[in-house]
């Protein structure tokens, strides 16, 4: 699965909005080609600020992912 993730290039520029719910949170969708290619369905996303740069971790695969490259 992680090299599927690696080779993928989304070719069409995709754009969502970003909603104001009534209970104050903020939500948007995942355009459906990033959330197969990283099997997205189930998943919890965690997102992070750091340094400026929008962080994003699928959960259980933090570590695989901050690991060198073979």
């Amino acid at each position: 699965m992680l090299d599927r993730q690696k080779n993928f290039i989304m070719t069409d520029k995709t754009t969502t909005t970003v909603s104001r719910s009534s209970r104050g949170q903020y939500q948007t969708t995942v355009p459906k080609a990033l959330a197969e290619a990283l099997d997205l369905d189930g998943k919890e996303i965690s997102w992070t600020l750091d340094d400026g740069a929008l962080c994003v971790e699928i959960e259980g695969e933090a570590d695989e992912r901050r690991s060198p490259p073979e």
